[in-house]
């Protein structure tokens, strides 16, 4: 009998309240879906989605449901992008949301992969902080 190949779903985002609070407002998604003003606080999506990036519970079920083995997951640049934050305030950002990935996968490696970000607003902060966090 043949083995089952692994689904891995490659493009999967997590949503990093902390942050999401911080840059939702200032998001395409807040101001194109929710029609949120700049600078405006809250983050204007439906719980049920929320949980769906955020709750890893959810996360596996509708894995399991959809037959996806594992998920490469990054924090979502839909709705968490920093590039409108002065550099350095975005480099923080980014650090923290990466930190968060890297904690998600390293408590579920057989089910997660994580990919990180940095503000490229600034190219040259942008692959400092690359050849830190490889070095």
């Amino acid at each position: 009998m043949a083995k089952k190949p692994v689904v891995i779903d490659f493009h999967a985002h997590i949503a990093v309240t902390e942050i999401l609070e911080k840059t939702f407002s200032h998001s395409q998604f807040a101001r194109a879906i929710a029609k949120s003003k700049p600078g405006s606080e809250g983050i204007d999506i439906p719980k049920p989605y929320l949980d769906r990036m955020s709750d890893m519970k959810i996360r596996f079920k509708k894995m399991d449901r959809m037959g996806i083995d594992i998920q490469v997951i990054r924090a979502s640049i839909l709705q968490q992008c920093t590039y409108w934050a002065k550099p350095e305030v975005a480099l923080k950002m980014e650090r923290q949301s990466n930190d968060f990935v890297a904690e998600a996968v390293a408590q579920h490696p057989d089910r997660l992969v994580g990919i990180g970000s940095v503000p490229l607003q600034d190219v040259k902060l942008a692959v400092n902080a690359l050849s830190l966090r490889t070095a």
